[in-house]
């Protein structure tokens, strides 16, 4: 089940249609923070056994949808409302540290990766080098 980030953080509530027609309203209390991969269990709501015709277990996967982006402005309220970052890491002395950014991989280097895999699927006999 896929649920914004707001509900995760903050709870609230989302609905789970049922096979039979029926919708579950599912609630997510406050406080109760709901983790990106999380498996959820609600009791009796579940496919009906076969030997006791009793209805087993619904099992649900929470899936949190992040934002695209954020505006800059709101960084300090969610700085006051969550939990601190974690501190750097210390490093030993002499160690250089060089401040790099993450970008979105392009198109190009997807497609090297994906021939690169390709290559591996390939059953052609490798030549390997002999030892001397």
């Amino acid at each position: 089940m896929e649920i914004d980030l707001l509900t995760a953080l903050g709870g609230g509530q989302f609905t789970i249609k049922h096979l039979d027609d029926r919708a579950l309203l599912v609630k997510l209390e406050p406080g109760e923070v709901g983790k990106h991969g999380d498996h959820k269990v609600i009791h009796g709501q579940g496919m009906p056994s076969l030997r006791h015709h009793e209805p087993g277990d619904m099992y649900v996967k929470l899936n949190v949808k992040f934002p695209d982006s954020i505006d800059p402005t709101a960084i300090p309220l969610l700085e006051r409302a969550l939990p601190p970052r974690r501190p750097l890491e210390k490093l030993e002395k002499g160690v250089v540290l060089e401040e790099v950014h993450l970008d979105d991989t392009d198109t190009r280097s997807k497609g090297r990766m994906r021939e690169d895999a390709m290559d591996e699927d390939q059953d052609e006999p490798r030549v390997q080098c002999a030892n001397q």
